[in-house]
């Protein structure tokens, strides 16, 4: 839940144009955090002064004095500065500490933006001091919510739920490679929301053949039915054999866990969970 709130908060701050001092990305989808860097950066910086108050460091590539030295300076023509450190981690000793001594009385006109990659451990010192907002990977809901939501704002568009779960269905939670796809269907919608028609004759996927269609025939014990979409299974985008078999060895090691599961009388709505 509060992941849940810092994103909010970050949205309406970006869309007001009202931002904290300091704030610290972290989390393992890297595509939403590049997303939110981009947007903050758009907000934060006027483009026309942007090459005077917008610096992009690595951590492993700044020292304690030039890091001090871009966290101090004023912004030129314009309300702030936005400092970008990606890397975070990766500042050496003296650097860390010289930022540190920042964080505890930063500039009221400076908004220092603090990035670790993927698979690093949160920084429980900086969520202290910055406003930490974690980046995973879209799972559930979520993932559904994300397609619309991109499409209506950044592709200024719409999309039907049909078109979405068709979509997600075949593409799965890859959000560059479903940011991609969008952006083909909504060329080709031309103006027009994109459908279920629409997703078929792009992304090469209709209804009853997808990977999930294809998992629901197996279950089934309906192998006519599974060999019948094999071949339109694997034409979709990032699917191979591999990942088919290793969809259906998943599927099978959680119906063996769930049927476990049953077995010592946990209760169904917690098995779906």
């Amino acid at each position: 839940m509060a992941a849940a709130h810092a994103h909010r908060d970050l949205r309406k701050g970006i869309q007001s144009r009202s931002f904290e001092r300091a704030y610290y990305f972290h989390g393992d989808d890297e595509y939403l955090k590049d997303d939110m860097i981009r947007q903050m950066i758009d907000a934060a910086v006027d483009p026309a002064t942007r090459d005077f108050n917008l610096d992009v460091r690595r951590g492993s590539e700044i020292d304690a004095e030039s890091l001090l030295s871009l966290l101090s300076t004023p912004p030129m023509l314009a309300e702030r500065r936005l400092v970008v450190v990606r890397d975070v981690q990766a500042l050496k000793k003296d650097a860390r500490a010289a930022l540190d001594r920042y964080l505890a009385a930063p500039a009221p006109d400076v908004v220092a933006l603090l990035v670790a990659p993927m698979g690093v451990k949160p920084d429980a010192a900086l969520a202290d001091v910055a406003v930490a907002v974690e980046f995973e990977p879209l799972t559930g809901d979520r993932l559904p919510k994300w397609v619309s939501h991109h499409v209506t704002t950044a592709l200024k568009s719409k999309i039907t739920p049909g078109a979405v779960d068709l979509l997600v269905s075949a593409v799965g939670s890859d959000l560059p490679q479903l940011a991609a796809e969008l952006d083909k269907l909504a060329s080709y919608a031309n103006g027009a929301g994109i459908d279920e028609e629409a997703v078929g004759a792009v992304v090469g996927v209709r209804r009853g053949e997808t990977l999930g269609d294809l998992l629901d025939r197996v279950l089934a014990h309906d192998a006519p039915g599974a060999l019948a979409v094999i071949d339109h299974v694997l034409t979709q985008p990032k699917t191979t054999a591999v990942t088919v078999v290793m969809a259906l060895t998943t599927q099978m090691l959680a119906l063996a866990w769930a049927r476990a599961a049953r077995d010592r009388g946990f209760p169904s709505v917690g098995i779906e969970r």
